[in-house]
Order: structure tokens, then sequence, then C-alpha cells
């Protein structure tokens, strides 16, 4: 099994009523979190999206944020 580390970090806006898109929202802290980290898009392997389906009212947003974050054609999980 390969060593797993957490590098980065970053956070987005908390707000109820976010004005832009949950994949803008999801941005932000990725960004955030790229730059914390110092790492570019391609150097990711894989990703792990958590999220509330009561809130983002995506049925699986794992893949419409890899493909908004430039994550593809990388595996994406969720949970």
């Amino acid at each position: 099994m390969k060593k797993v580390a957490i590098i980065g970090v970053g956070q987005s806006t908390f707000v109820r009523s976010y004005p832009g898109s949950i994949r803008e929202l999801a941005f932000e802290g990725f960004s955030e979190a790229m730059t914390d980290a110092g790492l570019t898009a391609d150097q990711i392997d894989a990703s792990v999206v958590c999220s509330a389906p009561e809130y983002d009212k995506q049925r699986s947003p794992a893949g419409v944020f890899a493909e908004y974050l430039g994550l593809n054609p990388g595996p994406t999980f969720y949970v």
C-alpha cells in the first residue's frame, strides 16, 4: 500500500446562500489547498470528495468537481 498524506488545506466561503455554483464553492477551497501544498492539478493522482447531498442537491458531485477542477482523467471517489 502507498503512503498517503494531507499536505495542503483550504476552506471555501461558509455561508447559507452562496451566490455561485457548487463547483465554484469547491474551487475556492481547492485553490487554497493547492497553493498551500505548492502543487498543480496534474500532480494529483486521485481525489476523494465528501459532501452532504441535502446541501448540494447533487446525486454524485465527485465527477462534477473533478472535471471542473481539472483532475480528470484521474480516479475520483465519493464518500
